[in-house]
């Protein structure tokens, strides 16, 4: 538990084959990504990140943080859950965001829609955030499952498992073809799986947050307003670059 009283989620363990609530966590990789983001960012700057990753980022990596959301937005919610979603979603939603104001609700909605426009306007939009201080993003492959439950109307998001190839992307990019998919995808080593997350639209392939993910049709040194300063595993951490 967080000062403050906000619940801090340092490890997840999905017993399900869908995505729910949170992606996997592993502690040891959680630990990895938080040491790299004491070693690249200063005491000085902030780093936006969804408000699940935040506050792991103030608890442990002792850097400023500064987003929260007493909305709890981007749970993924089990599909059996659908008839009592109504019911059963404000009390998980109660739970992870109690303690944050509605102050911070509003900065990360402003960051949710940055994430969701194209780079240099979503760029724009997380300078403002930042308020004049250097600025780091730390995202994750499941932000964007996170981002299309909380913003279902501008981005999509689909997943399948395929059973372990030798050649798992060109799998993939076979079965795409196939099925008349048109957007970016990215791959997920999963056990005895490998998991295609993919963008049905091609549009949701230009939003700022699937550019910085590892999607097939991104390219982090294409980017003019990120530099990308760590990388493991799901984990990506950019430096926002200043205005030029």
């Amino acid at each position: 538990m967080e000062a403050g009283r906000r619940a801090t989620l340092l490890s997840w363990r999905n017993a399900m084959t869908e995505p729910i609530f949170f992606a996997d966590l592993d502690p040891a990789d959680s630990a990895k990504a938080l040491t790299a983001i004491r070693d690249h960012v200063g005491p000085g700057a902030v780093v936006f990140a969804w408000w699940d990753m935040s506050r792991r980022i103030r608890a442990a990596a002792e850097r400023r943080a500064p987003l929260d959301d007493p909305l709890a937005r981007g749970l993924q919610t089990p599909t059996a859950w659908n008839a009592n979603a109504e019911r059963m979603l404000p009390k998980q939603r109660g739970f992870w965001g109690a303690g944050a104001s509605e102050k911070e609700g509003e900065a990360f909605g402003r960051f949710i829609d940055a994430l969701l426009s194209r780079e240099a306007q979503g760029a724009e939009a997380l300078r403002a955030l930042a308020d004049g201080q250097e600025a780091f993003l730390a995202l994750r492959l499941s932000d964007i499952w996170k981002a299309a439950a909380a913003r279902p109307e501008h981005v999509e998001i689909a997943c399948k498992d395929f059973a372990d190839a030798h050649d798992a992307r060109e799998a993939a990019r076979q079965w795409m073809r196939d099925n008349g998919v048109e957007g970016g995808f990215a791959v997920e080593p999963m056990l005895g799986a490998t998991r295609l997350h993919y963008l049905p639209r091609a549009r949701d392939s230009r939003l700022l947050l699937a550019r910085l993910l590892p999607f097939s049709t991104s390219n982090p040194s294409a980017l003019e307003n990120f530099e990308l300063v760590y990388q493991h595993k799901d984990c990506w951490i950019y430096r926002l670059r200043p205005r030029r």
